[in-house]
């Protein structure tokens, strides 16, 4: 099944106890991608912003979709690995991009790589390389998590989380009335914190009525919010974060750096 997919045992329980954060230098983030054809124009042009930022850092580009000729382009790219990614060793709805199942499983290889990385939709661009260099100095000296989303989407996670993904995920006190955090982009650092998130997000991912119950839905009207509202992979990343991290003054670090 999946969870051996790239190496994921590295998520199992044994290994969870015993990871350790690493300090690391600028140069080693990877940049994480993915895109499918209708989406091409948006990524190209975070790929050449990332390029003229981070001249020196990985990209891997996760193909969801792209045409022959859209591959090609990308694979030009320096220092950039396309990954296509293995629909057939997943649940077959996680063809269905509109769930992002896929992004959990994408975070889940990105992890067992073991190197610190970045997830990002096509739609970031950096704001400067100086903001993100800030950033990893307080990684690496404990002032900022390793585990960090996108800045407040200004709506409460009470308003946008279906509530029956809490039978299978932690639903942690004061969650609800916190505003929820974007997942355009998000750092993660391995660690024995980040590996235990991105187990329960691989779980969630695995099961179809976590990730997107029945009941769940993208858009509704103001009334029906608290009754199936649900932002999917945002949604499933606000809550295992906030479990897994604790310390306020983490789970509230500002994300100052992107998109712009």
């Amino acid at each position: 099944m999946a969870i051996r997919r790239r190496g994921l045992w590295s998520l199992t329980q044994r290994h969870i106890d015993g990871a350790r954060a690493e300090n690391f230098w600028a140069d080693d983030v990877v940049f994480a991608m993915y895109a499918s054809s209708d989406h091409f124009r948006e990524a190209r042009r975070s790929v050449r912003d990332l390029r003229q930022k981070f001249p020196n850092n990985r990209i891997i580009f996760y193909n969801m979709g792209l045409t022959k000729q859209e591959e090609d382009e990308v694979s030009r790219v320096c220092n950039l690995t396309i990954r296509r990614f293995d629909f057939s060793s997943y649940p077959s709805y996680a063809s269905d991009l509109y769930n992002y199942a896929f992004k959990m499983f994408i975070m889940a290889e990105m992890m067992a790589d073991g190197r610190p990385f970045w997830m990002v939709d096509t739609s970031v661009t950096f704001k400067t390389v100086e903001c993100v260099r800030t950033f990893y100095d307080e990684v690496n000296n404990g002032t900022a998590p390793d585990y960090l989303m996108q800045g407040s989407t200004g709506f409460m996670n009470i308003d946008f989380t279906d509530p029956a993904m809490f039978k299978y995920l932690p639903n942690p006190p004061k969650l609800a009335a916190q505003k929820q955090n974007g997942a355009a982009h998000v750092f993660m650092r391995p660690s024995r914190t980040t590996k235990l998130a991105a187990k329960w997000l691989l779980l969630c991912a695995l099961t179809k009525d976590c990730i997107a119950s029945p009941t769940a839905t993208r858009y509704c009207k103001r009334e029906n919010r608290q009754r199936g509202c649900h932002r999917y992979d945002q949604s499933a990343q606000n809550a295992v974060r906030y479990a897994v991290l604790r310390d306020p003054a983490l789970i509230f670090y500002p994300s100052i750096c992107g998109p712009k």
